[in-house]
């Protein structure tokens, strides 16, 4: 998972604005911890690519602190994408919040063929 930091151009105190990248996998795994970074966590926006020349799916799950991973978290389920599709997901503000120990999980259909970016900011 790649990050990228953005200068705060809002005027807001506190808040820093991120980006994570990488690739789902087949077992459900982080895209965005809010364990990992101080404060909360405002989800804007997901853009998902399928970039293999066939279809496939994904799923992305909003985990709670002390929450199960599995189907019951998930706000994405077994989401269809065309071979080389992409998808992009917005929040309306303030976006989807993540709280310390929340987590923002994914899986596809099939390992390195589909990748993310999570667009977020975090308020300290």
């Amino acid at each position: 998972m790649a990050r990228s930091a953005a200068k705060n151009t809002r005027n807001q105190p506190n808040v820093t604005y991120a980006s994570d990248q990488g690739t789902l996998g087949t077992a459900s795994g982080f895209i965005l911890g809010a364990a990992a970074v101080t404060g909360t966590v405002f989800v804007h926006s997901i853009i998902i690519t399928e970039r293999s020349a066939a279809a496939r799916t994904f799923t992305l799950r909003m985990v709670e602190s002390g929450g199960v991973d599995d189907a019951t978290s998930d706000i994405f389920q077994a989401t269809d994408l065309a071979s080389k599709e992409v998808l992009q997901i917005e929040f309306a503000e303030p976006g989807l919040i993540l709280n310390n120990g929340d987590g923002l999980k994914g899986l596809a259909s099939a390992a390195t063929a589909v990748n993310y970016i999570v667009n977020f900011s975090t308020e300290i």
